[in-house]
């Protein structure tokens, strides 16, 4: 029983961390939230996912929760990620000069944060993620 507990525990963990993630991604996406729902099973070992636009659900095991943001953020075998090069190209100056025209003062101060606060956030989800699938072991 208390292994089950535990295991619930990781599974709500990682289901946080990962909502956060997609929550932070926003600023990216003009305020979008690209996460349609998360999920958990009823055991807590596999948590189901699915992003907007996308037709299928994805299905994680709790031992590799970490490969989904590891995707995200590194890319997949020859194909890199573009989340890092999305994140730059939002840093050009002609870019912000953009958003700071169209942006309150509030707004924009948000937005600019939140690009300098994604990347450095994200690792450390990253890095939480794989520690959960060490322990869901």
């Amino acid at each position: 029983m208390i292994k089950d507990t535990n295991i619930m525990e990781l599974a709500n963990e990682a289901k946080n961390l990962i909502i956060e993630f997609y929550e932070d991604q926003k600023v990216l996406y003009g305020g979008e939230n690209l996460l349609e729902y998360i999920n958990i099973k009823e055991n807590g070992k596999t948590i189901m996912l699915k992003e907007k636009g996308c037709e299928e659900e994805e299905e994680y095991d709790l031992s590799c929760i970490a490969s989904k943001l590891g995707y995200i953020l590194n890319g997949f075998g020859p194909c890199s990620s573009f989340f890092y090069e999305e994140i730059d190209l939002s840093k050009d100056k002609y870019e912000l000069e953009q958003k700071y025209k169209n942006m309150s003062k509030e707004e924009y101060i948000q937005y600019v944060g939140g690009l300098f606060y994604l990347p450095q956030r994200a690792e450390e989800i990253y890095e939480r993620l794989q520690e959960i699938e060490i322990e869901a072991e």
